[in-house]
This record gives C-alpha cells, sequence and structure tokens, in this order.
C-alpha cells in the first residue's frame, strides 16, 4: 500500500508541474496580448494627440488674432467705454449713446471698427460733429462690423444707437415673469459674443 501510495504521488507530481507551467505560460500569453494592445493603444493616443496640437507657427495664432471679432484693437484700440442708455420697456430697447476713448498705436490709424449685431445706428460724432462711418456686411453669428473714419487727433468717439426688440443679449421680463408680479424686469447677458447686440465695441 505504502508503494502504490508512492508511485501515485509520483505519477501526479509532474502532472501538476505540467499544468503550472501552462498557467504561467498562458499567463505571460495574455500578459504579452495585453501589452500589446497597450502599446498600440498608446501609440494612437499619441497620434490623435498630436493631430490636435495647435501649430504653434502658424501666423494667426501667434499674431494673437480674434476670430470672433471684426474689431482693429492693434491699429486703434478703446481705452474707457461710458454709457447713457434708456430702457424702453414698451418696445423693448436701449436707446442712447456709447462715448468710447480711443488709442491710436500709430499716428496715421485713423479707422476705428467696432463689434455690432443688429444695432440701429443713428448717428456717429466726434467733439459733437458727425463723422462719416458704415456698416458692413453682415454675418449671421458674428454681427456686423461699424467702421468710424476719426478726425486726426481725435481721442474719443460716441455712438448713437438703439437696440433691436430681439438682440440676443437683453432679456426682458414681463411684471407676471417676476417675484413681484408689478414691475417689468431687464438684465443683459454678454457671454460668449452678445455684448455687441446692445454695445457697439471692440
Amino acid at each position: 500500500m505504502k508503494k502504490s501510495g508512492l508511485l501515485a504521488t509520483l505519477i501526479c507530481v509532474p502532472a501538476l508541474f505540467a499544468c503550472t507551467d501552462n498557467s504561467n505560460s498562458n499567463s505571460n500569453s495574455n500578459k504579452s496580448s495585453v501589452d500589446s494592445k497597450a502599446a498600440v493603444t498608446n501609440e494612437s493616443l499619441d497620434k490623435s494627440e498630436m493631430s490636435n496640437k495647435v501649430d504653434v507657427n502658424d501666423a494667426a495664432m501667434t499674431s494673437g488674432v480674434d476670430y470672433h471679432s471684426f474689431s482693429n484693437p492693434d491699429e486703434v484700440r478703446v481705452t474707457h467705454l461710458s454709457l447713457d442708455l434708456t430702457a424702453n420697456f414698451n418696445t423693448k430697447q436701449l436707446i442712447g449713446t456709447a462715448t468710447l476713448s480711443v488709442e491710436r498705436s500709430a499716428p496715421g490709424n485713423n479707422q476705428l471698427v467696432l463689434d455690432t449685431r443688429a444695432l440701429e445706428i443713428s448717428g456717429v460724432s466726434v467733439d459733437g460733429e458727425p463723422v462719416p462711418f458704415d456698416l458692413g456686411e453682415t454675418d449671421a453669428d458674428l454681427g456686423t462690423p461699424l467702421s468710424i473714419s476719426l478726425p486726426e487727433n481725435a481721442n474719443q468717439v460716441t455712438v448713437n444707437y438703439a437696440t433691436s426688440p430681439n438682440a440676443s443679449g437683453v432679456q426682458w421680463l414681463t411684471p407676471a415673469q417676476t417675484a413681484g408680479k408689478k414691475h417689468p424686469f431687464l438684465f443683459t447677458q454678454a457671454q460668449a459674443v452678445h455684448a455687441r447686440s446692445f454695445i457697439p465695441l471692440q
């Protein structure tokens, strides 16, 4: 009985070793497969990240061009803005003036370009005197550029205007929409490019 027990043990032990070796082999094979897949995934991610990187040599990016604005602050920069507006709740309009102080980057820069959207421009003046202005081609998303010809040495310009009743940056609430239910209410929202719908600006 002892001999047969020993014989059984001797036969089973190599079998167990064989199973263990196969298990290790499968484990190593699986690990190798996972490592290979991870390497492919990382390589794909690296390529994707590279394709999404901005080319630092892109002239438009390095020069600081704002693709969401018609304005020209690199030539004539607005340094101060003063608003004198009246809210007409009947017509849902802001009506009045925007007075802008400006600085030129060079003496010959006499063209000021501002962003507007659906603004009714009734006049532009410097020191109370009318100056030429032009509303350019309208873009559905960005609005309309307002170009103003500045006299030499002028450092302030006033724009007379009214907003559209549908201005995207002006929200008009009826009394029923307020907590008190007695008076109408208005608020403005400038982000992301809605400020130009109620102020001519850079």
